[in-house]
């Protein structure tokens, strides 16, 4: 366990989501609390904060890659790559989540945030903000 706990913090990407879910499968919660213990809490904020900086640059990136700005078959592709990574980082935001708030509640945020209706959308960033909200508030 110390050993995925440990790549866990180094890794990035496909090979992130996979020991998560590794961790977050093993039975009575020990990969989250070995997770926690080995890494703690903050640990797992960085990993957080890390990914919502990747989406950052994502954005940044599709802001930049607009269709009226660049065009060609090559642009296509690279616009769909960063849209494919950009729903990647949000399920490792949700994945990394998990370790630090009950399950029920972050899958709840991650289905009512993929919602069509608004109202579930903005019920999926009240669970998504609150977390992050009453963090900053201790750090004051």
């Amino acid at each position: 366990m110390q050993v995925l706990a440990n790549n866990l913090m180094t890794s990035w990407g496909t090979t992130r989501s996979n020991i998560g879910r590794i961790l977050l499968k093993m039975p009575s919660d020990r990969g989250i609390e070995g997770v926690l213990e080995q890494v703690g809490r903050a640990g797992i904020e960085l990993l957080i904060d890390q990914e919502l900086m990747f989406l950052g640059q994502i954005y940044g990136a599709m802001v930049d890659m607009t269709e009226e700005l660049v065009e060609g078959r090559e642009a296509d592709l690279l616009r769909r790559a960063l849209k494919d990574l950009q729903g990647d980082a949000i399920d490792r935001c949700f994945l990394l989540m998990k370790f630090l708030y009950p399950i029920n509640s972050v899958q709840a945020a991650a289905f009512n945030l993929q919602s069509a209706s608004m109202m579930n959308r903005a019920r999926g960033w009240k669970y998504w903000t609150i977390p992050w909200i009453s963090r900053a508030k201790t750090r004051c």
